[in-house]
């Protein structure tokens, strides 16, 4: 039985076709910088969906046109994926079905769990080079978004697109103000905060 996740990797890529015909690579590329801060593609799962798509007549597959290039003889011809109608219909039928919740796995949280049994200095590290992690981050998130509203500001799925962005930002300025509340719980602990286990 094919699970949830792989069956939404699928759906990912159709749905990342439907704002233009691309080849693997491009589609790739679009991962990064649009889902990829909540969903993620790699070129190992990515190949083996546009196969199954184009078995099952959601997406077609032809030979992308070199015009005005030169390509060496040795190269191998690349090839470009575009949803069909099929493909659209299946596409809208996933998106309103009910998404499956996983139970997420992070390794801060279970490092911070265990945090007792070393010196708190150490857990307090781990914290600090998270919050770092979600300020870079938050900088992404803004120059993402300046360069939705120029690169497609007129888009009908715009707004669609900024509401993932702004989950993204919430997100992780509410994990910013965590890791202030808990380094501040952590730098009111005694000086001797380490049990024996």
């Amino acid at each position: 039985m094919e699970s949830a996740s792989k069956k939404s990797s699928r759906f990912a890529i159709l749905g990342l076709l439907t704002n233009c015909p691309m080849s693997g690579y491009e589609i790739r590329r679009l991962v990064e910088w649009s889902i990829g801060q909540f969903w993620r593609e790699s070129f190992g799962q990515i190949y083996p969906a546009l196969s199954a798509l184009t078995a099952a007549g959601l997406i077609t597959r032809q030979p992308e046109s070199k015009t005005g290039k030169k390509e060496k003889a040795t190269s191998r011809p690349r090839h470009v994926y575009a949803i069909t109608e099929k493909g659209r219909h299946a596409l809208a039928e996933w998106v309103s079905s009910p998404f499956h919740v996983q139970v997420p796995r992070n390794e801060l949280l279970l490092k911070l769990f265990f945090g007792a049994t070393v010196p708190v200095v150490e857990s307090k590290a781990q914290i600090e080079r998270f919050r770092e992690m979600q300020v870079k981050s938050l900088e992404v998130f803004d120059a993402t978004e300046q360069r939705l509203h120029a690169e497609h500001g007129t888009d009908p799925q715009l707004p669609y697109w900024l509401i993932t962005l702004d989950y993204g930002k919430q997100t992780h300025r509410a994990l910013v103000a965590w890791c202030d509340a808990s380094l501040a719980t952590l730098n009111a602990l005694p000086p001797v905060s380490r049990r024996k286990v």
